[in-house]
C-alpha cells in the first residue's frame, strides 16, 4: 500500500514539476516590448490590422513563411499609398521570380510603429488581403503567438 502511495505522489511532483517547466519556458517572465491583436478567420489563418502610410486599415495576414512585407497592389485601400522604386529577386512557393518593391513605408501594426519599411509588391485577388506581415518585420523580435488572449506578444532580441 505504500509503495502505490509514494509512486501516486511521485508522478503527481513529476506532473506538477513538468507543468512548471513547460509555463516558465514561455516568456511569460518577461515583459513584452509591444502587441499586436490578431483575428482568425473563417480560412484558420491569423490576420492582423495594420494602417500603410497613412491608410484606413487594412487586413494583412500573418505569414511567418514570407520573407517580407507584402503589399496588394489590387487592394483598394492601398490606391496611391506606397512608390514603386526598385525591384528584387523573390524567392516564393511558386519559386523564383522579380517583383516590384517600395522603400520607405511607415506602417503601424498593433502597438507596433515602423519607418522606412521595404515592402514587395505581389498581386493577389482584391478580397483575398490588402498586404502580408511576414518576416520583414517579425524577425525583429521574439514572438509569442498566444491563441487564449489573440494576441502577438513581441519581445527584444538578444543580438
Amino acid at each position: 500500500m505504500k509503495t502505490a502511495f509514494y509512486i501516486r505522489l511521485i508522478a503527481c511532483v513529476t506532473l506538477f514539476v513538468a507543468n512548471v517547466c513547460v509555463t516558465n519556458a514561455r516568456m511569460v517572465g518577461d515583459k513584452p516590448i509591444g502587441s499586436i491583436p490578431f483575428a482568425i478567420a473563417s480560412d484558420s489563418r491569423i490576420y492582423v490590422t495594420a494602417f500603410v502610410n497613412g491608410s484606413d486599415s487594412l487586413r494583412f495576414l500573418v505569414d511567418t513563411g514570407a520573407s517580407d512585407v507584402v503589399l496588394n497592389p489590387n487592394s483598394p485601400k492601398l490606391k496611391d499609398r506606397f512608390t514603386i522604386d526598385s525591384h528584387a529577386d523573390n524567392l516564393g512557393t511558386s519559386g523564383e521570380n522579380t517583383v516590384s518593391y517600395s522603400n520607405q513605408n511607415a506602417i503601424r501594426v498593433g502597438s507596433l510603429h515602423l519607418d522606412k519599411v521595404g515592402c514587395a509588391i505581389i498581386e493577389y485577388p482584391a478580397e483575398y488581403w490588402d498586404g502580408v506581415l511576414g518576416l520583414g518585420i517579425l524577425r525583429l523580435f521574439n514572438i509569442e503567438i498566444d491563441y487564449d488572449d489573440f494576441t502577438i506578444y513581441l519581445y527584444a532580441t538578444v543580438r
